[in-house]
């Protein structure tokens, strides 16, 4: 702090005003109530900015949070390792990162940028009051000089209207025959008296209106354009750090914007990276079987007209046919060889069934079907695996009988 030479007030060592800025302490010493108006509208500002920043976090949480919540959703088990699908996990694992750095924003917004905005109204508000204390001392101490100087002027004014009094009766009694010189010159030296105490009263009065007016210069000209000047850098000072924080709110958006935008690449450069032929080749890879082309039909030859049944006798011969041979156990391997040998084709009268999921048919005489295709009957022994032929290609081969609808 330092002093000025005309007064015992301290003045605060607030950041001094640029050269170049009109001194309000010069141009609006007659404006201070706007200038504190002013303040006090900066002040409020500081603190509804403050309150944006922490409303704007709150914004961020809660995209981050919506954010996670829509790709858990889209989550889900790895397909294949097509270019396609990689861009696609890279679609989420790009907007996950971008929801952690709206997560960083937001942290910052909350507690760094809130501290920063906090600290500048506390501070800048302690100096407010400094000053306006300083201020207010500095009007009263004026007020109490005019209050002084009013006092002085009612007591001149009472005994210059006591001098005139007396001088008036002086006056009266000096004109009058009747009245002795002893109380002519009695009323003379009143009036002498009255005129004398007037006239120390009226240097009296000059005097305390000579310090009543310095203090007035020294208070309109030199401290309160000091003080006014102090609002001024206080408001600049206040602005400025308030345009620093806002810098600070910048450079939070500028990295999670930054960071947003490599994700994007990320996303960018993996978009690019689809290769149709290469998905599709791999697709092939994936589900081909190997299986042969289907041989060629028959010639569709006319079929004879229904035979009648076949007699008793036709019919234990078929049945003694169709009947399993017996073996023991040294000839397990034959019967699963057997179990597993083609027959020839049915008639178009034999049992059809539904085929109820996709079966690879990968070992030696079973049948790959898909799932719906309709196949034949051609034996069904009650082993577990049926003997079907697919009706199209006359293909023969077994397939399980949890895979069929008989």
């Amino acid at each position: 702090t330092h002093t000025h030479p005309h007064n015992t007030h301290p003045i605060l060592c607030i950041q001094p005003l640029s050269s170049t800025a009109m001194s309000w302490g010069k141009h609006l010493w007659d404006r201070l109530d706007i200038i504190n108006q002013f303040t006090e509208e900066g002040f409020a500002f500081v603190d509804r900015s403050r309150n944006f920043f922490v409303q704007l976090a709150q914004v961020e949480v809660e995209y981050s949070k919506n954010l996670r919540k829509v790709i858990k959703a889209h989550v889900g088990p790895d397909l294949d390792k097509s270019t396609l699908t990689n861009a696609w996990k890279c679609i989420l694992t790009s907007l996950d990162e971008v929801a952690g750095f709206h997560e960083k924003a937001a942290s910052s917004l909350s507690t760094d940028l809130n501290t920063t905005l906090r600290t500048i109204i506390k501070s800048r508000s302690k100096e407010r009051d400094d000053i306006r204390q300083s201020i207010a001392k500095l009007q009263a101490e004026v007020t109490a000089a005019e209050d002084n100087l009013e006092k002085a002027r009612k007591k001149h004014e009472k005994i210059y209207r006591e001098a005139e009094a007396a001088k008036a009766n002086y006056d009266k009694m000096d004109r009058a025959e009747n009245v002795t010189r002893a109380k002519v010159e009695k009323a003379r030296k009143q009036w002498a008296e009255k005129a004398k105490t007037c006239e120390a009263s009226e240097k009296d009065l000059t005097h305390v209106t000579e310090e009543v007016n310095g203090a007035r210069t020294i208070f309109y000209r030199t401290s309160m354009p000091e003080q006014i000047n102090l609002l001024q850098a206080l408001n600049e000072n206040r602005a400025e750090s308030v345009a620093q924080a806002f810098m600070q709110a910048v450079n939070v958006f500028r990295e999670c914007l930054t960071n947003e935008l490599n994700s994007v690449q990320k996303i960018d450069d993996a978009t690019r990276a689809h290769n149709k032929l290469a998905d599709s080749e791999l697709f092939a890879q994936m589900h081909k079987t190997g299986e042969p082309y289907p041989k060629d039909l028959p010639v569709p030859l006319p079929q004879a007209s229904a035979a009648a049944a076949p007699s008793p006798k036709v019919q234990r011969a078929h049945a003694a046919a169709a009947a399993p041979a017996p073996h023991d156990e040294d000839d397990d391997d034959d019967h699963e060889s057997s179990r597993h040998s083609l027959v020839p084709p049915v008639a178009a009268s034999v049992q059809q069934c539904r085929a109820l999921y996709d079966f690879p048919g990968q070992n030696q005489g079973e049948l790959p079907v898909f799932a719906n295709e309709v196949l034949a009957v051609v034996q069904n022994d009650g082993s577990g695996w049926v003997l079907c032929e697919k009706p199209s290609t006359r293909q023969q081969g077994y397939v399980p009988a949890t895979y069929l609808q008989l």
